[in-house]
């Protein structure tokens, strides 16, 4: 019997890889810090959603206390690998008073049944 193997999610040229914590842009890999990648998987999987800033730091960090400072310099992060804001794509949105929202379309794509 085959393992299961999570499918990937697609935004742009990027594809995530949630289980293997990978994402690639195009064929190359984008190396993400642990902290970055969470808050990545956390907002993809609820793209469309505004998720709070608590339920992100909470998501990304559990029980440990952090700063609102800490959290915007992760998304300030994750917007500059993703290259929010160039050439007119966007990923991830600020809600003044509410958090953040993943505003590219995502696409579930369906693991190689040869794999």
């Amino acid at each position: 019997m085959r393992p299961y193997i999570q499918q990937a999610l697609s935004f742009g040229p990027f594809t995530l890889h949630r289980s293997e914590r990978l994402l690639f842009d195009g064929e190359r890999e984008v190396r993400l810090g642990g902290r970055t990648m969470d808050l990545l998987i956390a907002l993809v999987e609820r793209s469309g959603e505004v998720v709070s800033k608590q339920a992100l730091m909470a998501y990304v960090w559990g029980c440990q206390a952090v700063e609102e400072a800490t959290l915007r310099t992760q998304v300030a992060a994750l917007r500059a690998v993703l290259g929010d804001g160039q050439n007119d794509q966007r990923y991830i949105v600020n809600v003044p008073g509410r958090g953040y929202c993943f505003v590219a379309a995502v696409r579930t794509q369906r693991p190689s049944p040869h794999g």
